[in-house]
């Protein structure tokens, strides 16, 4: 018995280390550039935000400017976006997450998939490379884990469950991964499985 705990101990310190090396991996490829920080302020002017009232103006703001068109091939670069004001949820959530860490909040990203037709689909369609997909993110604000929509403005602050309750159509049967940047079944930016920040 104590052999057993001696080797689960040590097998649950590497999975540790190796989740800790992970986030710092990741949270440092999400970091905005100096750059993209004197991007992000020149098209937005302020980009810090004091209450929930200023992150949902920002959110607003981020979905009136860019518009909805592909320019990459799931390659985020948010000073393109930024650029010719286009980008798909990715880009946009990309965006917002950056905004985020400027602004000392917390987020994870979330993953959802769904069948286009509306019907109900199964977990492991997340394996389809034909299955539609969404990205957007949890902020975590006073206390609480907040969705940031990414298609569409805030009008409130909502937790997931009225996210989804919320939606009509095919999202209302999407299937979601937390900590998981993904497009349709092809890992994007930073691309690590989990994208813990």
């Amino acid at each position: 018995m104590v052999i057993f705990l001696r080797k689960l101990s040590y097998f649950l310190l590497i999975v540790y280390c190796t989740t800790y090396c992970i986030m710092l991996y990741n949270y440092n490829k999400i970091t905005p550039s100096e750059k993209e920080v004197k991007c992000l302020t020149y098209s937005f002017k302020n980009i810090l935000v004091k209450d929930s009232i200023e992150i949902i103006h920002l959110q607003n703001q981020i979905i009136n400017e860019i518009c909805h068109s592909k320019i990459t091939n799931g390659r985020i670069n948010i000073i393109n976006n930024l650029k010719y004001n286009r980008g798909e949820c990715y880009d946009r959530s990309m965006i917002l997450q950056k905004l985020c860490i400027i602004n000392n909040i917390k987020i994870r990203p979330i993953y959802a998939y769904f069948r286009s037709d509306g019907t109900k689909g199964h977990w492991y369609d997340f394996f389809d490379k034909t299955i539609s997909s969404h990205s957007f993110f949890e902020f975590y604000y006073k206390g609480n884990w907040y969705v940031m929509r990414t298609n569409s403005k805030m009008k409130k602050m909502e937790t997931i469950s009225e996210y989804f309750n919320s939606q009509n159509g095919v999202l209302k049967n999407a299937y979601y991964i937390r900590n998981l940047s993904n497009r349709n079944s092809k890992f994007i930016f930073p691309g690590y499985i989990p994208d813990i920040y």
